[in-house]
C-alpha cells in the first residue's frame, strides 16, 4: 500500500517492480512512482538546468501557485485522470485546500476539503509512531527481538528485531504478493489470523541483509502495539495520536464507510473498486484521513517541539537507515514509515499509499517548508504520478507545468 515523490539525481533513471518504486529524472523535472497498497514511494526530481533557484521559487506568489495548481487539477478532472482532495502549504500557510470531482458518482456527492479517504500505506507512519511512543514508555525498544514481544515466535523470526520490521529489512515475505491474496482480501481476519498467513513462510533473505518492502512486518508491529499497550491497535492510535493532535477526521476504517463524509473508491472513472475487507490491511494500510488532518500530522512530525514524543525520538523516525536500492546511489532511503531523499538539490520526505479504489501521497520538502498532500478515490497510477510531479513543478517554478499535456513530467 504505497508510493512517493523524491529527489533522484538528474539524468538518472531507476526502475523497480510495481510493488516497489520507480524513480526518474529529466532536464525539467521528473516524477516517479510505484506501489500497491503495499509499497510506498513516488519520487520526483525537481532540479533542472532551466529551473528557478530555490530562492527565486520561494518568492513565487501564493495566489499564483494556487491559481495554476487549481487549473491543473481542474484539467486533470476533465481528462478523467484525477478525483480527490489536495492540500498545498508553504511556510506554515495553506496555499490550496480543495476537493475535486465526485466523492460518490452515483449519489452526486462532491469531494471537499473535508472528505475522508483511505490512506493505505501512509498508515505505516502512525504504526511507527505507536512503536516509538511505547519505547518512550519503556515497554519496548526498537532494537528488541520480535521474540521478546510476540508469543510463539517462529524459529525463522528469532533474530529479527523491531527495527528490521520498521525498515523493511526483516526478510518476512509480503503476504499481499501471495498468489491467493485476491481470495484472502475479502475475508474478515483477526490480527492473529492475518499474521498466520505468513508466519510459517520461508524468509526472503537473512534478516538485516537487504531491503524489500513488506506489509507483513508492519502488521506484526501493530499486533505488538496491542500486546504491549493492552489496547487494540485502533484504540491505541485514537487515544495516543489522533485525539491529542485534534485529528477528528482520521481513524481505523470500516468496510462500508458512510456517505457523504467518506469517499467511495473507484477502479475506473465510473466503476467502483473491488471489495477488500479492511481487517486485511490492519496496521499496514487500514486508516482513513483527510488532507487537513494529514497536514496536522505533518506539522507535528516536523515541529521543533513535538507533543507525541521527544524531538530526539522523532529524529529516529526520519533517520535514513537503509537505501531502497543498494545498487543505485541515488535511491531513496527508508526511515520508520517514511522514504527519505537528499538529492537533486532539495530534501524530500514522503510516503504513498495504494489500496483498492484509493491512491495517496503525503510528502514535504523540509528545507523549503513546503507540504504537498494528494488523496484520490480513483485508481489511476499514471494520473497520480503526473499530478504530483506537476504540482511540485508549479510550486518550485519549473517551466511548462500548468497543462497536463506539457513536458513538465516524464514517466
Amino acid at each position: 500500500m504505497n508510493r512517493q515523490l523524491s529527489l533522484p539525481a538528474p539524468a538518472t533513471i531507476v526502475t523497480r517492480r510495481r510493488f516497489l518504486h520507480r524513480a526518474g529524472a529529466a532536464t525539467a523535472g521528473v516524477l516517479a512512482a510505484g506501489g500497491f497498497i503495499a509499497t510506498g514511494t513516488v519520487a520526483g526530481a525537481l532540479l533542472a538546468a532551466d529551473a528557478l533557484t530555490a530562492e527565486a521559487a520561494a518568492m513565487r506568489d501564493d495566489a499564483a501557485i494556487a491559481r495554476e495548481a487549481d487549473a491543473l487539477l481542474t484539467d486533470a478532472v476533465r481528462q478523467q485522470l484525477f478525483r480527490g482532495s489536495v492540500l498545498i502549504a508553504r511556510a506554515g500557510k495553506i496555499v490550496l485546500h480543495k476537493g475535486y470531482d465526485w466523492a460518490d458518482v452515483a449519489h452526486h456527492i462532491p469531494n471537499t476539503r473535508h472528505t475522508r479517504f483511505r490512506i493505505a500505506s501512509i498508515t505505516k507512519q502512525f504504526t511507527a509512531m505507536a512503536i516509538l511512543q511505547l519505547q518512550e514508555q519503556g515497554k519496548l525498544h526498537v532494537h528488541d527481538l520480535v521474540s521478546e514481544h510476540l508469543p510463539n515466535t517462529p524459529a525463522a523470526w528469532r533474530q529479527i528485531t523491531l527495527q528490521q520490521l520498521l525498515t523493511h529489512t526483516s526478510g518476512i515475505p509480503d503476504y499481499m504478493n501471495f498468489p491467493n491474496f485476491a481470495a484472502v482480501m475479502t475475508r474478515t481476519l483477526s490480527p492473529e489470523q492475518l499474521i498466520g498467513l505468513f508466519r510459517d513462510k520461508p524468509l526472503d533473505f537473512r534478516p538485516g541483509s537487504r531491503w524489500k518492502y513488506s506489509n507483513s512486518g508492519y502488521n506484526v508491529l501493530g499486533y505488538i502495539v496491542a500486546l504491549r499497550s493492552g489496547l487494540s491497535f485502533p484504540r491505541f492510535l485514537q487515544r495516543h495520536i489522533f485525539t491529542p493532535l485534534g485529528m477528528a477526521d482520521s481513524g481505523y476504517d470500516v468496510n462500508h464507510p458512510a456517505l457523504p463524509a467518506h469517499a467511495t473508491g473507484y477502479a475506473s472513472w465510473t466503476r467502483p473498486a473491488a471489495y477488500m475487507d479492511i481487517s486485511v490491511a490492519y496496521a499496514d494500510g487500514s486508516l482513513y484521513s483527510t488532507v487537513g488532518d494529514l497536514y496536522r500530522w505533518d506539522q507535528e512530525v516536523t515541529s521543533a517541539h513535538p507533543r507525541l514524543v521527544s524531538r530526539q525520538t522523532m529524529r529516529e523516525m526520519f533517520t535514513p537507515y537503509v537505501p531502497t536500492d543498494a545498487s543505485h546511489p541515488g535511491s531513496m532511503a527508508y526511515g520508520y514509515g517514511w522514504y527519505i531523499g537528499a538529492q537533486g538539490g532539495r530534501r524530500y520526505i514522503d510516503h504513498t499509499g495504494d489500496i483498492n479504489g484509493f491512491l495517496a501521497d503525503n510528502g514535504f520538502f523540509p528545507d523549503d517548508k513546503v507540504t504537498l498532500i494528494v488523496l484520490s478515490n480513483l485508481e489511476s497510477d499514471a494520473g497520480l504520478r503526473q499530478i504530483t510531479g506537476h504540482l511540485a513543478g508549479i510550486i518550485f517554478g519549473l517551466a511548462d507545468c500548468v497543462e497536463m499535456r506539457s513536458p513538465c513530467v516524464e514517466m
